[in-house]
């Protein structure tokens, strides 16, 4: 999952979450990890939501920018169990109906159910079978 969402305060039951973030991550040859990542600030596209709207008045870039970067930071001191927990706590997909797109094209439908200790989600398909998966594109379904 790469959207960071919030829940909209008064919305119909369809459009329930707005994107407000975004995040790619890519492992290069030698095992690096580069991470971009894309706040929606002071505008949204149709359908997302912006820092701005939910504070209710525009923001300086310089200001967001800091904050980010000192969450990250608290991020690379906490522990891993204590990084593990609090990811799970803010993963909106858990008890959500999923389909995972994988790489190899294969797809899997089922409800996510988890994340395993090494960070990848667990999925429970119709068969009861549970699938662990590190990359692919997870879409929640209705």
């Amino acid at each position: 999952p790469n959207d960071v969402i919030v829940v909209k305060p008064d919305t119909s039951p369809r459009a329930e979450y707005a994107k407000l973030a975004g995040m790619l991550s890519t492992m290069t040859a030698d095992g690096s990890v580069i991470i971009g990542t894309g706040v929606n600030i002071n505008w949204s596209p149709v359908g997302a939501t912006s820092l701005a709207t939910i504070a209710g008045h525009p923001l300086s870039v310089i200001d967001v920018l800091r904050a980010l970067l000192s969450s990250l930071h608290d991020l690379l001191v906490c522990s891993e169990d204590e990084l593990t927990d609090r990811y799970r706590t803010h993963l909106s997909t858990i008890g959500r109906h999923v389909r995972v797109e994988l790489p190899s094209k294969e797809v899997v439908t089922g409800r996510a159910v988890g994340v395993s200790p090494d960070g990848s989600l667990e999925v429970v398909d119709e068969c009861a079978i549970t699938h662990r998966f590190h990359a692919g594109d997870v879409v929640h379904l209705r």
